[in-house]
């Protein structure tokens, strides 16, 4: 059992100090696993590359839960030839609600979609901690990032979020 709780985890890279990079890990991690084996659904996977580069502003992938549309955003944004590979102009920036234990709160996804912008849109200011503040800056955030390179944010499984701050 521990060898392949070593195999599974690694200590390859020690823990970091800034919680956004810890974050930003344990996505990447999540989206590793998904990606892994994932198959098919060619035909949707070009459906979204179409939909985002129409510009149509806002896509909503819906359906049951467990029908996969986690896996399906991840392969499609991250898989073999997704789409941040094909797209290196465009700043890529996901928040999968359920990939770590801060990944549910509202208050540390506005930290985290912040403190990713921020250095695309060459931020100065100072990242809040207060959460009115935060929900005010990311529209300027975004929109000074968007003047820079274009962005695509993806928001996975948004209605799992913690009802805290009238998330929902």
């Amino acid at each position: 059992l521990w060898e392949r709780i070593v195999l599974e985890f690694p200590d390859e890279e020690p823990a970091s100090a800034d919680p956004l990079i810890e974050e930003r890990r344990a996505h990447d991690l999540f989206v590793h696993r998904l990606t892994a084996f994932f198959v098919g659904r060619e035909a949707t996977l070009r459906k979204l590359d179409d939909m985002v580069s129409q510009g149509s502003g806002y896509v909503a992938v819906t359906g049951p839960s467990g029908c996969g549309k986690t896996a399906l955003l991840a392969n499609w944004l991250y898989g073999r030839d997704g789409y941040a590979q094909r797209h290196p102009d465009t700043f890529v920036l996901t928040h999968f609600v359920g990939a770590s234990a801060r990944s549910t709160d509202v208050r540390e996804v506005l930290l985290l979609l912040c403190g990713e912008l921020a250095p695309i849109a060459d931020w100065a200011e100072e990242i809040p901690l207060d959460f009115d503040e935060l929900v005010a800056m990311l529209p300027r955030a975004l929109e000074a990032a968007a003047r820079r390179r274009p962005v695509l944010i993806v928001l996975d499984a948004v209605d799992q979020l913690e009802q805290t701050a009238d998330a929902h």
